[in-house]
């Protein structure tokens, strides 16, 4: 068992000691309509609030990704639909462990919506110039409820009265996905290789040769609204008027008006519309738009790292990337492992005091002592 672990530490060592990669942040909200923020979707996994608060890590193998955080939402109950690889993983309310539900023939995810009831998801895949559709409930099987031929979807909206699909490709288009067969109506952008539905549809995000524009769909065609932006995030509704961020601008937009006007620079890496509330992401943190400005509802530091034994492979990789993101204590883990009183070498200790004065990332033979611990302990149940 010795032998195995320290074979196991010393490959993980040059991971933790030299990995690099985008500053951690939040990325936005994954959680059901009622409660928006009950999952928060980071750029190092998923966080799931729990009782006391607090939000426990899923980390991306638990959906069979190194590091990649899949598309995921969640149900009307609370279980969580994420969609990676050729199969929708589910978890139940609170998260804890995730169980593959493949979806047959199934190429690269497109996009994830949930459903208008909030019983299901709906999947987009693309295999090649052909896209599906699937239903993805939180019991049973998947079903494939779309399949669309010549047509490279890459986004889903739910729309004022149906689902909706946009295909860049071959030509852009939008599909409507009621009850009846698919009706594709095709959309004067230009030639685009991505184009995203925005507002329950009544924006198109199109990424064309000449860069990214907005268009909005009017009675009389889809006219320019937006363009010289690299990143684009929302419109989203608020109040009688339109708000979108544009590379950290913000662009607000009044009743009855037809163009956009550049605002305040912002620190905002998202803008998102959810059951009425307008949510927030900067520095590290996801704030709800209130008046007068931002309501703090999760910061990256709420992680408490992975709190459930159905997931205990997401160990590694909490220590990995919470280790970055200086999220993991290690006199916190060497506590919950039962090591206190174990000399974690100088490097832990750090300033008077030890570690238990200053939060930070552990030493990577510290995570590793802790880690080694752990796997040694779920081994002898």
């Amino acid at each position: 068992m010795r032998r195995g672990l320290t074979a196991w530490g010393l490959a993980l060592w040059p991971t933790l000691a030299a990995a690099h990669g985008p500053a951690p942040a939040a990325l936005g909200t994954a959680g059901p309509a009622s409660d928006p923020a009950r999952v928060v979707h980071t750029s190092i996994g998923l966080a799931v609030r729990r009782g006391d608060g607090a939000y426990g890590y899923r980390c991306p193998g638990a959906w069979g990704e190194e590091d990649r955080v899949a598309p995921a939402v969640s149900l009307a109950d609370g279980t969580v639909v994420v969609a990676a690889g050729g199969a929708a993983y589910r978890s139940p309310p609170g998260g804890c462990g995730f169980a593959s539900t493949p979806l047959a023939g199934a190429g690269t995810v497109a996009a994830v919506v949930v459903s208008a009831e909030g019983d299901a998801a709906w999947v987009a895949t693309r295999e090649g110039a052909d896209s599906s559709i699937w239903r993805v409930p939180a019991e049973g099987p998947a079903e494939r409820r779309f399949a669309l031929a010549d047509a490279e979807v890459t986004d889903l909206a739910l729309g004022p009265a149906e689902l909706l699909a946009a295909a860049a490709r071959p030509e852009p288009m939008v599909i409507g996905l009621g009850a009846g067969e698919p009706r594709r109506e095709v959309v004067q952008v230009g030639p685009a290789s991505y184009l995203g539905l925005r507002a329950q549809g009544r924006f198109l995000h199109a990424t064309l040769p000449e860069g990214p524009r907005l268009f909005e769909r009017r009675e009389d065609g889809d006219v320019e609204v937006l363009r010289a932006f690299t990143s684009l995030r929302g419109p989203v509704v608020e109040g009688e008027g339109l708000l979108a961020l544009t590379d950290g601008v913000i662009q607000a937009r009044g009743p009855g008006d037809d163009a956009f006007v550049a605002g305040d620079e912002t620190r905002w890496t998202c803008l998102e519309e959810v059951a009425g509330q307008i949510f927030v992401c900067a520095d590290r943190r996801l704030h709800r738009r209130v008046a007068g400005g931002l309501e703090e509802v999760f910061r990256l530091e709420d992680l408490v790292g992975v709190d459930c034994e159905a997931l205990a492979a997401c160990e590694s990789q909490w220590l990995h990337f919470g280790g970055e993101a200086g999220l993991v204590r290690l006199d916190a883990g060497i506590e919950d492992a039962g090591l206190a009183g174990v000399d974690a070498g100088a490097g832990a200790a750090g300033a008077e005091g030890g570690c238990a004065q200053a939060p930070g990332p552990a030493t990577p033979w510290g995570l590793l002592l802790v880690l080694a611990v752990r796997r040694r302990r779920q081994g002898r149940r």
